[in-house]
């Protein structure tokens, strides 16, 4: 089945940055990425031509402690950004990938 073809292709693979995701603070986005890197490495075993990922993070909700939060916010996911594209350039995919953020606030 999809499900076992991915799961098996998963198991076995590396990638070159290794656990990049967890030297950043938040690392539920982080490996987010770090899992969407893993699926995109495996796009010719899986026979991917084009795939859309969704990965997300809260607490963007900061009212009074806009200044020092929003700062820590935006830097943990700047360094899970930072982690995914050095994987995959170093897949040289990176020229294939479109990323979209959008937020509410």
């Amino acid at each position: 089945s999809r499900i076992d073809t991915l799961g098996n292709a998963l198991d076995s693979l590396t990638l070159v940055n290794g656990d990049c995701a967890s030297n950043i603070g938040n690392a539920y986005i982080a490996s987010q990425f770090q899992q969407v890197a893993r699926v995109i490495k495996s796009r010719d075993t899986l026979e991917a031509k084009r795939d859309v990922f969704y990965v997300s993070t809260g607490g963007f909700d900061t009212h009074s402690d806009n200044g020092p939060r929003l700062t820590e916010l935006l830097g943990e996911l700047d360094g899970a950004l930072e982690c995914f594209v050095e994987e995959l350039r170093s897949q040289d995919i990176w020229n294939n990938v479109t990323i979209v953020q959008a937020s509410e606030f």
